[in-house]
């Protein structure tokens, strides 16, 4: 699908279906996290429920946000989202459904690859807490066999979490990114300039999440603002990529999910004096993931599976 000069001039339903989404979910979230800190800092509440609440609802914020925006272009909120959603059981959406986590541990392995060449690769951590588990554990174990056990059930563990819990959560982002804006945008722009837009909005999306509250970045604030919205944009190819394919929000939800469950993994390998930086969210990370996101369009290229 070529783009000439027509199809860059934006028609009047995008235009408002884009603003009153993007407007409604930036409104919505700086809320959410307005109150988060507000209660953080005034009650000294406990961290941890706070932060298990404000996440829960802040992830719901998009789907707030789709049914504003299809009330605004008048569409049927109902027959939209069952767009959203495809054949549920259709073998084709179980499949990627339960595929696409693997797409998170293909881009951990070339993370690690990728820290190891760099010189940043480190089990420090993880032999910290295996000489920990040594003094409670029997001593026959092996400091090896603790570091492969930790490594396999963290991955395991981390997939059905990712599949489960965490996709719940997600779900609620996957219906405005990858459910309204795909349908909103798509047809008209295509693969490429559809996964820029929707990466833009979703990444600068987290800024006041990072700003107030330092929602991954507790140091570097203002850089992580930019330095996540950069990696959004390339998570966002994956997600987009697999709603495609299978016609269905619902595998982007358990990547996402999975993504959430795993990637703070490579915090802990990564070894640096500004981990914030460097580590998966940062310059490390960014390398992965334009990896993955270029294996992402050459598959998609090759199955012929994408609107270029």
């Amino acid at each position: 699908m070529m783009f000439g000069q027509d199809n860059m001039i934006m028609p009047k339903s995008i235009k408002w279906g884009l603003f009153s989404y993007a407007l409604s979910a930036y409104l919505l979230a700086f809320a959410v996290d307005i109150l988060a800190s507000y209660f953080i800092v005034a009650y000294q509440a406990a961290l941890t429920p706070i932060i298990l609440i404000w996440g829960f609802v802040r992830m719901y914020t998009p789907t707030f946000a789709t049914i504003i925006a299809l009330k605004i272009l008048g569409k049927n909120i109902i027959l939209e989202f069952s767009t959203y959603f495809g054949r549920i059981r259709d073998h084709l959406t179980l499949k990627w459904y339960l595929l696409s986590p693997l797409i998170t541990l293909l881009s951990l392995g070339i993370y690690i690859l990728i820290s190891i060449s760099f010189g940043f690769f480190s089990l420090t951590t993880l032999i910290d807490q295996i000489k920990y588990l040594q003094n409670i554990l029997p001593q026959e174990i092996s400091q090896t066999t603790l570091l492969i056990l930790i490594i396999f059930s963290t991955i395991i563990s981390s997939y059905f979490v990712g599949l489960t819990l965490n996709a719940a959560y997600a779900l609620g982002e996957e219906i405005g990114w990858r459910g309204f804006l795909v349908n909103l945008l798509l047809n008209k722009f295509g693969f490429l300039r559809t996964c820029a837009i929707i990466g833009l909005l979703w990444g600068f999306w987290h800024g006041t999440a990072i700003l107030f509250l330092g929602h991954n970045y507790q140091i570097h604030r203002i850089e992580g603002i930019f330095l996540f919205t950069i990696i959004a944009v390339l998570f966002t190819f994956p997600h987009v990529y697999v709603r495609v394919v299978s016609k269905s929000i619902l595998p982007a939800a358990s990547l996402h999910g999975s993504i959430n469950a795993l990637w703070g993994f490579t915090i802990i390998v990564t070894q640096t004096s500004n981990n914030e930086i460097i580590d998966g969210l940062g310059f490390l990370g960014i390398v992965t993931w334009l990896i993955t996101a270029s294996l992402t369009v050459y598959y998609g290229k090759r199955r012929r599976t994408l609107l270029q």
